[in-house]
């Protein structure tokens, strides 16, 4: 075995290593706080998203109680075919009280 001399690391070349891994971890670190910052952004956006998604859906059920709550158009029908029978006998029964009336 031949002994191979090793090469000399000298501290200008340590200091040019160790500088180029702070720049590294520097660059890095201000892409994570960029990363950081519009997930953060993002997050925000989802919670004023949900927000008004929870205040739609409230909106939505109050209306649809109160849609429940009043009358069908099928009860309405039959509530004015009751109406207009009750009006139609007042009517003929008025006419009769008046008949007499008019034929004296």
């Amino acid at each position: 075995m031949t002994n191979q001399p090793q090469p000399q690391i000298t501290p200008d070349d340590l200091a040019a290593k160790w500088s180029n891994l702070l720049n590294q971890a520097f660059i890095q670190i201000i892409t994570l706080e960029k990363q950081l910052a519009t997930q953060a952004a993002f997050i925000q956006e989802m919670k004023a998203n949900e927000t008004a998604i929870v205040e739609n859906i409230q909106a939505l059920e109050s209306e649809l109680a109160e849609l429940k709550s009043s009358p069908s158009p099928h009860t309405l029908s039959q509530a004015a075919t009751e109406l207009a029978a009750e009006g139609s006998a007042i009517i003929a029964d008025e006419k009769e009280k008046a008949a007499p009336t008019e034929a004296a």
